[in-house]
């Protein structure tokens, strides 16, 4: 018999909604924070930068497995994060020559 309910909802993602494990572009998108438009550009210059997608023969559309995309972010962590406290680092600026030669002459007082 016919289930109603088995249909995906009106302007719901079908790959969505069929089991829910599989995720286009826009779904990888929203969950990693990438831009589409980035994902597309890595699609075709830089593939190593994105988890493994799958495509079904015949099909353009890219489908991710959203366990996959899952761990592969997990093995992303935030190194600054981990740290419980990261040492202080005093940063100074350094006069410029300029400065210190105008600062010696007064000093010793001479004319610059």
């Amino acid at each position: 018999m016919f289930e109603p309910s088995a249909l995906p909802l009106a302007g719901t993602n079908r790959a969505q909604t069929c089991g829910g494990s599989f995720i286009d572009i826009d779904g990888l998108s929203e969950i990693t924070g990438i831009a589409k438009a980035t994902i597309y550009s890595d699609l075709s210059r830089a593939p190593w930068k994105l988890p493994q997608g799958y495509r079904l023969p015949g099909r353009r559309k890219i489908l991710w497995d959203r366990e996959e995309v899952v761990d592969w972010i997990k093995r992303f962590p935030d190194r600054t994060l981990a740290t419980s406290q990261a040492p202080v680092v005093a940063i100074t600026r350094q006069r410029s020559r300029a400065t210190v030669r105008q600062t010696s002459a007064v000093s010793h007082g001479g004319t610059p």
